[in-house]
């Protein structure tokens, strides 16, 4: 069973690496000329969307596989572990990459629970041209509903409302006696889209989970 396994991985993994050029032609030929109606057109989309399908086995493969790892790694980002300096160099390096994208992943998180409210009306008093309100909240509707679905298939068809959660602008225009027309500008909304909340958390909490995991395999003395 594991030779099997094993002959798939490659199999995908030999499609991934010169199946490429399919992808790209079938991107090129749809925006062009639009969606597939003959026979090689469909064939086309079929083995690019197939090759879509494959590709999330690379970088897992690459998790499972020391050999595998070492040599992406080394291609890539030009780390190699080939004695005791090397590793350090290459755990410190990992180090300050998980932390960095953990930061950038907070700060991102933040933003989906943060809205701006900015309203500038040039035509008002100097006292009152201006309006900048920051608030932060959290909706379980919203920041827990990765995907928008809200149970109803046609909200307009049911007679439902609803407002979105993007950022809008309004832009309004005022006559002044004395001088031209000016624009009144009314832009608010979350700085990130509250449907990315829950996407961003279970990405950190996949992180910290992974490098746990195998931070302990790796003290207990199991090579992975």
């Amino acid at each position: 069973m594991k030779q099997v396994i094993v002959k798939i991985r490659g199999l995908i993994m030999f499609y991934l690496k010169f199946g490429w050029p399919l992808l790209i032609a079938d991107v090129v030929l749809s925006t062009w000329f639009g969606e597939p109606l003959s026979g090689w057109r469909q064939f086309l989309n079929t083995a690019a969307f197939a090759w879509v399908l494959c590709a999330p086995i690379a970088p897992i493969s690459f998790l499972f596989n020391r050999a595998r790892r070492e040599k992406a790694m080394a291609r890539v980002c030009g780390l190699q572990e080939g004695d005791e300096r090397e590793r350090t160099i290459s755990g410190e390096a990992s180090r300050f990459a998980l932390l960095l994208t953990l930061a950038i992943e907070c700060i991102l998180l933040v933003f989906t629970l943060v809205s701006v409210h900015v309203i500038w009306n040039p035509n008002a008093s100097k006292e009152k041209r201006g309006l900048l309100a920051i608030s932060m909240s959290f909706d379980s509707t919203q920041h827990l509903n990765p995907f928008g679905v809200t149970g109803v298939a046609a909200p307009e068809a049911a007679g439902i409302s609803q407002t979105s959660t993007h950022s809008t602008l309004r832009v309004e225009t005022a006559s002044v006696p004395q001088t031209a027309t000016r624009a009144k500008i009314d832009w608010g909304g979350t700085i990130l889209s509250p449907r990315a909340f829950l996407i961003l958390l279970l990405l950190i909490l996949a992180q910290l989970s992974a490098f746990r995991i195998f931070a302990l395999k790796r003290y207990a003395g199991n090579d992975a």
